[in-house]
């Protein structure tokens, strides 16, 4: 696992490095700490501060890309914390001005655009299906003002409402990809075993939902909003992830939600 800052690899000794989810925010965040010297010249070259570029990298692979947030110092542990939160998101949250209108994906187009990113038709194709694509492309138009009161995500969420009115969650993926959950449409992609994958598991339910808690080894593409399989000799169940952490060279704590009870 490898930790840059503003494209700086940090050498000196790492600990609690985390980067969790939730299904009910559109975030990503991470946090991680390591030891300092003032006399290191490792010390000297890293120069975080609100705003620094974070990489994080496990075997190589890009598993979070954000902007830190918030530096705290610890002098008498000799010790820094870093809080970051993943760049799409940050983006999202910001306020825009202008006209909306069309259909949904226009809109959604358009939203994207005033954000300035790159390859916003890429976006689009990566973030929905052909099948959703080709359902709110029919008849489905918008219309939606905003004077700096209402953010990329905001919008977007009200495009969306249109034809899946309260039957949908956005949601950002281990890639730093914006993702659509439909409790209908989306279909379990990751299967996870008791007796191999899962070590520990507790449940819990009420009148109102299933809950399951689960620690597991680990598997990067498992996030808030993805749909898993949970498999044992008898049966299998199907549930949204709702919460995630992954802590790095260890296991993944995911608080589950029963599928079918996902929207009450």
């Amino acid at each position: 696992m490898n930790v840059e800052i503003d494209n700086k690899e940090i050498l000196l000794l790492l600990s609690g490095v985390l980067i969790y989810g939730s299904f009910n925010t559109i975030a990503r965040n991470a946090s991680f700490s390591f030891l300092y010297d003032e006399n290191n010249a490792e010390f000297q070259n890293i120069k975080a501060k609100t705003g620094s570029k974070v990489v994080i990298k496990d075997n190589s692979k890009t598993v979070f890309k954000g902007r830190v947030t918030r530096v705290e110092y610890f002098p008498a542990e000799k010790r820094i914390q870093i809080l970051a939160q993943d760049s799409l998101s940050l983006l999202l949250n910001r306020k825009l001005t202008g006209r909306f209108s069309g259909d949904i994906l226009s809109v959604i187009s358009q939203a994207i655009k005033e954000l300035n990113l790159d390859g916003a038709v890429d976006f689009i194709k990566d973030a929905f299906s052909f099948e959703i694509k080709t359902l709110i492309l029919q008849s489905y138009n918008t219309n939606i003002l905003s004077f700096k009161t209402l953010s990329a995500y905001d919008i977007i969420s009200a495009a969306l409402y249109k034809y899946f009115k309260n039957n949908f969650k956005l949601y950002i993926d281990g890639n730093s990809k914006l993702k659509l959950f439909t409790p209908f449409l989306s279909t379990p992609k990751d299967e996870l075993a008791f007796g191999s994958d899962i070590i520990s598991s507790s449940f819990s339910c009420n009148e109102e939902e299933n809950l399951c808690q689960i620690k597991a080894f680990g598997n990067l593409e498992i996030v808030s909003g993805k749909v898993i399989t949970l498999n044992n000799s008898q049966k299998n169940g199907q549930f949204v992830v709702i919460e995630d952490v992954h802590e790095y060279k260890a296991v993944h704590t995911m608080t589950l939600l029963l599928k079918e009870r996902s929207f009450l």
